[in-house]
């Protein structure tokens, strides 16, 4: 792989094609919670269709992140809804909240340069526009220093690559013909590759993958835009491992917890929904996976149409936010 590819100026964004005919004509024919679902997705993909200087920045790149995860949110709400699911929809939830308090903290400055009458209380657009651009950057550089972190502690370890490329528990399948039919009764056919050399060069192209992939990252931390926020983040993190800084912390100091940054921006409404999420996502509850009521446990699937379109529409809502402030970034020419 040549050295020339860990520069982010060599990097171009490639984004999805799409029909706004198709979509439109989608829209007039669904109706009730589908069609505003419908509306919020062709609002994000119009943001990327007048987008012609596709080169990557760090500042587009952390408006790109937001993008995709956005859109990622609205397509997994619509399979959701088929599948009338709550529990996948208080999931997503979870994530749309983190990624509009994200979102929200980036364009502080260009909300809190109007008052509560939504009157301009500054003239100084450029030093707003430049607020922006480098809190998008501290995005860029707070989720790259997870992601090389990520690789460096847990993908390239050698303890986690030993266990990963063990071949034991493979070979205990292939030669106990009982542990092989019940795995073939569960997946169908399996291949068990155990030959040592196939074994080997598998380990070492994942290991020539993963440095590569550090090596790129810690290039672009690297970038001028990104130099002082990953020497920051490095400086948080140490002072607090084995946690890690959260993304408004960088901003405001007292706001070091999910909790306290819904706190202040009065959204607490919506702690404990996101709070009930996680304890979904870790497998550590049994009262949120259940209804229990009069001596009676039910399971709470499937759950009304009423409630799958509550909880969607929390996701949607959330992701219509998240638009609106790409939007507000894209037309002060930061994208």
């Amino acid at each position: 792989m040549s050295t020339s590819n860990y520069d982010i100026k060599n990097y171009s964004f490639v984004f999805p094609n799409f029909s706004e005919d198709d979509w439109i004509e989608r829209i007039n024919e669904t109706d009730g919670f589908n069609k505003s679902l419908l509306i919020t997705q062709i609002r994000l993909l119009n943001l990327i269709k007048s987008i012609n200087d596709k080169q990557v920045t760090p500042a587009r790149l952390a408006w790109v992140n937001l993008w995709t995860k956005c859109m990622s949110l609205l397509d997994a709400t619509s399979a959701a809804l088929s599948g009338n699911s709550t529990f996948i929809l208080d999931v997503l939830g979870r994530i749309s909240t983190e990624t509009l308090l994200h979102t929200l903290t980036i364009a502080d400055p260009f909300f809190k340069s109007y008052d509560k009458k939504n009157k301009l209380i500054t003239d100084n657009s450029m030093k707003i526009v430049d607020k922006i651009v480098d809190r998008l950057c501290a995005y860029t550089a707070w989720a790259l220093s997870a992601d090389v972190n990520f690789i460096k502690w847990e993908f390239m370890k050698k303890a986690n690559l030993d266990m990963i490329w063990d071949p034991e528990p493979a070979r205990s399948i292939k030669y106990n013909s009982r542990e092989y039919n019940k795995y073939k009764s569960i997946f169908g056919e399996i291949t068990i590759d155990i030959d040592p050399v196939t074994l080997r060069i598998g380990r070492k192209k994942q290991e020539e993958e993963l440095m590569f992939a550090r090596k790129r990252i810690e290039t672009w931390l690297n970038h001028p835009d990104l130099f002082e926020w990953q020497k920051t983040i490095r400086e948080y993190n140490e002072q607090i491992k084995p946690n890690t800084v959260s993304f408004f912390a960088l901003f405001n100091e007292t706001e070091k917890t999910i909790r306290r940054k819904m706190q202040n921006i009065d959204l607490g409404i919506g702690y404990l929904n996101y709070k009930k999420a996680s304890l979904l996502i870790h497998g550590s509850t049994i009262e949120q996976m259940n209804l229990i009521n009069n001596n009676m446990i039910y399971q709470i699937t499937p759950s009304s149409r009423e409630d799958i379109e509550t909880s969607a529409e929390l996701v949607r809502s959330e992701c219509n936010n998240i638009a609106l402030c790409l939007e507000i970034f894209k037309r002060q020419n930061i994208i």
